[in-house]
């Protein structure tokens, strides 16, 4: 069985937030250590193999795939389409080197998955933050002076802050996926975009 990479992307992300914590709580280095910690794991397995040690195949996939998951959610964390990345990346490199083996992608079914991916995550804030700013409404009607006011005044006014932020990134991450689609139906060269925070 083989899986596309925005479907593993869009998978990895949906249990990442499901299992662990939301991609957004923790920050990019959280997602650089990790990977680099799988890393240094792979890298001693194999220096113990090489050295003679005993180390059983699935040690070293298991690792391997270690690194790939922990690859993927950084790439995410940085809202980098790893697919786009990879495949613009490998056709450099065969045409700086003369040879004739590229890469394609099908770019609607990645781009499908991974807005899916973002719009779902983001309805789910939403919902969050709108309860919470539901409450916060109903502090600060319940006490009209004093510091019991002020706290939920400035709660709502930064969950509208949060919402409309989060908003914005993923209509950007939509337009991204959207520019990258039209570039690759059209036999262009897709580059990823990195949505700013």
């Amino acid at each position: 069985m083989t899986i596309d990479l925005a479907t593993f992307s869009k998978n990895n992300l949906a249990r990442c937030e499901a299992a662990f914590f939301p991609l957004e709580s923790k920050d990019v280095a959280h997602y650089a250590m990790a990977l680099a910690g799988e890393v240094g794991e792979l890298c001693n397995l194999l220096r113990k193999r090489e050295e003679g040690g005993d180390v059983a195949a699935k040690s070293i996939e298991d690792e391997l795939a270690d690194v790939f998951t922990y690859l993927d959610l950084l790439a995410a964390r940085l809202h980098v389409r790893l697919d786009l990345a990879v495949v613009r990346k490998f056709n450099e490199v065969s045409e700086r080197r003369g040879v004739d083996i590229t890469l394609d992608i099908a770019a609607k079914s990645a781009t499908a998955s991974y807005v899916m991916a973002r719009v779902a995550t983001i309805e789910h804030i939403q919902t969050l933050v709108e309860k919470a700013a539901s409450g916060h409404d109903e502090l600060a009607a319940r006490y009209p002076s004093g510091p019991d006011r002020e706290k939920a005044r400035t709660l709502r006014r930064f969950s509208d802050v949060f919402l409309d932020s989060e908003l914005s990134l993923a209509l950007r991450e939509v337009a991204s996926t959207s520019e990258a689609t039209s570039t690759s139906e059209a036999g262009g060269d897709a580059a990823p975009k990195v949505c700013p925070k």
